[in-house]
């Protein structure tokens, strides 16, 4: 470690930078007493100057920090890099520099990384958490930030067919007569896939694809195995199956998936699965190029053989072979030194998977939480240019105003997938669709920010630095509060003024009207009265009465019969 990052790393506090600001100003050069307060705690400064690794005196110790430190304008400088020293427990100082490098020209569109490095080289004792803290709370570092994409909880299979993807690829624009679906699966521990034509969009049609499946597999087992497992109509079965809630992947499919004994896992509709949909991405590119080498959009089973092959036998980076190889490996023998090869070959692959199960811990956001929303979420001026590549035009990709988490949607156990979100202003008012439901946000559309930061920019102006123009540079929607219509009063009844009861006929509903919450003197305090009630024991009325200013309870409240209260009432008795 280097004596920089040894000064950088040392807890610079205000006393310490005040007492050698002491020693550095002694005129005599001798201040033991502070010497002894700080020698101890800058040993990496006697280590990097021993001779010879000898001891040094404190006169010696003295003078290395003559030589090292020196006081500008009652500032304590590093000398030999002129590095200003911010005592780290100041924070009021560390946010004054910090705003005047970020708001002068030299902050202009500096990261995380150089911000930090370009506050290295000026001082010491300002950490690189100090930055990003600072960065975070920033509306105009916040608006350019390229936010990357949330991972999902990290999948962790644990052998091949242990967890499989699947999904369908919309092939229409191959103008087939028979064919308008490619049924893709992958297995995610060893990334083989398979490639299945569909005639219908249909979950017999799904059913029909995951049989050819298990017909495929049989393949990789040797010849005697194989035998025996189709004369006993045994198979190498998937232990679950993840799919979105597509109609293909649900009713007679799922009763397949049970009867088979496999589990499945579904994610929302609009949520993509990344295993799968990368998979499907170099499918069309196959496509594309076999179309491109033949002239003809014509697909049948051979051709689907053959794009099978071209994916399986390209070399994965992680395990440095091909899934081809893998998933033969594995299944060609029952040998466990074979399986153990195949386990090391994918060890790379899995702990990527468990990274990405930290990394979504650490991206979870809760509610309360602060956030802004890519604008690419509910403008479609922004959406568009996202779509064509045109991402370079875009300036400013998150909202200006910041909201709050309403709401969490977990995932339910028998799903997968990412949580969703429900939003509301700073006024409280949720977000809602322009249909007038509550508008539902994905995790990779929302940026977390420590507070509610405002932005020196409104929409308007985004939508000017953006070339966005009219409705495709709408703002979230906010129902707005519909003004109250007064329902016009019905017309009262008339009734016949009822002759005023005597004392004597009250009961308890006249007797509670007239007494509840008045007061009344008795021995010096103040009474209230809370309660009346009939007593079958007294055969009177009985009055529930406590002291002004304490609680309403069985411990504070007493009972006095109604007879001996009256004569207490201010105003004396009713009429």
């Amino acid at each position: 470690m280097t004596i920089l990052n040894k000064l950088q790393n040392y807890n610079w506090s205000q006393s310490i930078v005040e007492n050698i600001k002491k020693i550095i100003k002694s005129k005599k050069g001798k201040n033991n007493g502070l010497l002894n307060k700080i020698q101890g705690s800058h040993d990496f400064i006697k280590n990097e100057f021993s001779k010879n690794e000898k001891l040094i005196s404190q006169e010696e110790y003295y003078s290395k920090f003559r030589e090292l430190f020196d006081v500008k304008n009652d500032i304590l400088y590093y000398k030999p890099l002129n590095l200003k020293i911010i005592p780290k427990d100041d924070e009021n100082q560390k946010e004054i520099i910090l705003n005047k490098h970020f708001h002068g020209p030299e902050g202009i569109g500096k990261g995380q990384n150089n911000f930090h490095s370009y506050i290295l080289s000026k001082y010491i004792g300002i950490t690189r958490d100090d930055v990003i803290t600072f960065l975070k709370k920033q509306p105009e570092y916040q608006l350019f930030q390229n936010k990357p994409r949330i991972s999902t909880v990290g999948i962790q299979p644990k052998r091949p067919l242990h967890i499989i993807a699947i999904d369908t690829v919309d092939i229409t624009n191959m103008k087939m007569k028979y064919y308008n679906y490619i049924f893709s699966a992958m297995d995610i521990y060893t990334g083989f896939c398979w490639f299945f034509l569909m005639a219908k969009h249909e979950a017999s049609d799904s059913v029909k694809s995951l049989k050819k499946i298990f017909e495929y597999n049989l393949r990789f087992r040797d010849p005697t195995t194989r035998e025996n497992m189709i004369a006993n109509k045994q198979y190498d079965l998937p232990h679950m199956i993840i799919s979105d809630q597509g109609s293909e992947f649900k009713s007679e499919f799922q009763e397949f998936l049970k009867s088979m004994k496999i589990k499945q896992k579904m994610q929302k509709s609009y949520t993509p699965q990344p295993h799968i949909e990368a998979v499907n991405g170099v499918l069309r590119n196959i496509i594309r190029s076999h179309v491109i080498r033949t002239g003809s959009k014509t697909l049948n089973h051979d051709i689907m053989e053959k794009l099978m092959k071209a994916k399986n036998t390209n070399t994965d980076p992680d395990s440095r072979t091909t899934p081809e190889s893998l998933i033969k490996d594995y299944f060609s023998t029952n040998s466990d030194d074979m399986r153990e090869h195949v386990r090391k070959k994918t060890a790379k692959k899995r702990q990527k998977s468990a990274n990405k199960t930290r990394r979504y811990i650490n991206q979870k956001l809760d509610k309360g939480d602060f956030v802004r929303v890519k604008l690419s979420n509910f403008q479609s001026g922004i959406r568009s240019l996202v779509k064509s590549g045109e991402t370079k035009k875009i300036f400013i990709r998150f909202s200006p105003e910041v909201y709050i988490i309403e709401k969490v949607i977990e995932v339910k156990q028998s799903n997968f997938g990412f949580p969703l979100y429900i939003l509301k202003d700073s006024q409280n008012r949720t977000i809602l669709n322009v249909s007038g439901k509550k508008r539902i946000f994905q995790g990779s559309d929302l940026l977390k920010v420590p507070s509610m930061t405002h932005s020196h920019l409104n929409l308007k102006k985004i939508n000017a630095l953006n070339d966005v123009k009219g409705d495709r540079g709408s703002d979230l929607f906010i129902k707005p509060e519909e003004p109250v219509v007064q329902k016009q009063s019905k017309p009262q009844r008339v009734t016949k003024p009822k002759e005023d009861k005597p004392m004597s006929e009250w009961k308890g509903n006249e007797w509670r009207t007239f007494l509840i919450n008045k007061e009344f003197n008795d021995e010096g305090e103040r009474w209230i009265i809370s309660d009346v009630n009939y007593s079958q024991k007294y055969k009177t009325f009985m009055v529930t009465h406590r002291k002004v200013g304490r609680e309403d309870n069985d411990e504070n409240n007493e009972i006095i019969p109604i007879d001996e209260l009256l004569p207490l009432l201010d105003g004396g008795t009713p009429p």
